[in-house]
């Protein structure tokens, strides 16, 4: 069986929202925005449209396999 994008963010509804808060927290806590060049997604987060679509300030890298 293969998994669709729209299952795949049904059966995710509850886990985003917990993820986005926990890493915008982390960065607001940190500060250091203005200290850091990028942002490098590693693994199938590179592939989850959700993570891609937070704003942290910078560009994503997505280029690293």
């Amino acid at each position: 069986t293969s998994l669709t994008r729209i299952k795949f963010d049904e059966l995710n509804q509850d886990f985003f929202p917990i993820r986005i808060k926990t890493l915008k927290k982390y960065f607001e806590m940190l500060k250091l925005k203005s200290q850091f060049y990028e942002i490098s997604l590693v693994g199938s987060s590179t592939c989850t449209p959700v993570i891609n679509y937070l704003n942290f300030g910078k560009e994503l890298n997505k280029t690293i396999n």
